[in-house]
């Protein structure tokens, strides 16, 4: 049988609902022979409650002997009858393994969770960063490769604090552009978060001639195209998405998507920001979906989230004018009151003290809902203009405007 557990070197988790997913089993004993067999099928979970209960699953005992088929009886304990109970032993080695499975499910899930509708692959790395650039500290640098070296290190930066693909991508068309003689294997283990090792002298400095100064600037530019035009793609395939929590995950998940929507710099601070407003039983505070700030006034701007189905206009209250529905007005409001608590609670909350720190001047709100293009009538169009023109605290933005806006950047890095 085999004994002790070893990390897996891949994990894959495929979500099949926004709410759970499917991962590798986890083996807890298995003969020699592979005939008997038994293992833990675990799911992640998305759990609203509780965030720390992510994984559920079931124990199996599987033993083929000779049979291509296997019959899987399914045992519920919910089906079970009184004076009924059932049992399933594991021994110290199981136990061991199943643990140490577990933990690193929950460790994956804590660090990344999942995505609805993304199947994604992880492979263990190795290396870190540290390690990286010890090798380089060690590499014998010829005449004229300084500027090469320091550009190593800042695509070694990208490898390893990135997860978007669009890196992994890019630097392997760095790589081909060069006609470099690297094999896929010496590829596999440089590229992206699956960096698994180097090799030799020779293996570095296959690094440092990729390093090129202008291979980087021209990396940036197709690396912010890139993330543009994925952007493009997911808010226009999903115009039809009424599910708040997916608008949620996608925004916090790339949230300089957000960013776009002001005319100054602005950085993101994060989601789910508390903004004050308990009782003194300690209820009624605020969370507020995503607070940005200011790059250089610190001043915080409050973001709610709608979805693209969110009505912009009513029934028609009299010849050509439409009313506000109550979920955007509602939304109006609650950022109102997200920035009235903001500024009261702003010292009492260590606002000043928050790293990296904000401030309230006047906090700038916005509500992002609805599409203008299901406004098919002009008095529609125009009751929703005057509305929003009125609201000089909260700027309403729609999901075309903010798509209108990636495609006008997508135009602008093409020409």
């Amino acid at each position: 049988m085999e004994d002790e557990y070893t990390p897996k070197k891949t994990i894959t988790v495929d979500p099949k609902s926004r709410s759970n997913a499917k991962i590798n089993d986890i083996i807890l004993s298995k003969s020699e022979s592979g005939s008997r067999i038994t293992f833990f099928r675990p799911e992640l979970l998305n759990n609203d409650n509780n965030q720390d209960m992510c994984v559920k699953g079931a124990l199996i005992y599987e033993f083929k002997g000779d049979c291509d088929s296997l019959s899987l009886e399914h045992v519920d304990k919910i089906g079970l009858k009184k004076g009924q109970g059932l049992k399933m032993t594991l021994d110290s080695t199981e136990t061991y393994n199943l643990h140490r499975g577990l933990t690193e499910y929950f460790e994956l899930y804590g660090e990344h969770g999942f995505k609805p509708g993304q199947a994604i692959r992880y492979v263990r790395c190795e290396f870190n960063k540290e390690t990286f650039n010890a090798l380089l500290d060690s590499h014998i640098v010829a005449p004229g490769e300084e500027k090469r070296i320091e550009t190593a290190r800042k695509l070694i930066e990208l490898m390893f604090e990135s997860n978007n693909q669009a890196v992994t991508e890019l630097l392997f068309e760095m790589i081909d552009a060069d006609n470099s003689p690297l094999t896929e294997n010496m590829k596999t283990k440089l590229l992206g978060h699956i960096v698994r090792g180097l090799s030799d002298e020779e293996y570095m400095q296959k690094i440092v001639d990729v390093a090129d100064p202008e291979n980087l600037i021209s990396f940036n530019e197709k690396l912010s195209s890139r993330k543009l035009i994925s952007a493009e793609k997911y808010i226009s395939d999903n115009m039809d998405d009424s599910d708040e929590g997916n608008w949620q995950s996608y925004f916090r998940d790339n949230d300089w998507v957000l960013s776009q929507i002001f005319p100054h710099p602005f950085l993101f601070l994060g989601d789910n920001v508390y903004v004050g407003g308990k009782t003194h039983a300690n209820k009624g505070g605020g969370l507020c979906d995503f607070m940005y700030k200011h790059k250089i006034s610190n001043n915080a701007s409050l973001v709610e989230i709608k979805t693209p189905c969110t009505e912009l206009t009513g029934s028609e209250y009299r010849n050509g004018v439409y009313s506000v529905p109550t979920e955007l007005t509602g939304a109006i409001n609650q950022v109102l009151k997200y920035k009235n608590d903001i500024i009261l609670n702003y010292h009492s909350s260590g606002g000043e003290l928050s790293s990296p720190p904000y401030r309230v001047f006047n906090p700038q709100c916005v509500v992002i809902a609805g599409k203008m293009s299901d406004m098919t009538k002009e008095e529609e169009r125009r009751s929703f203009e005057h509305f929003r023109g009125d609201h000089k605290s909260v700027t309403v933005i729609t999901y075309d405007e903010l798509l209108e806006k990636i495609r006008g950047l997508i135009d602008l890095f093409s020409m």
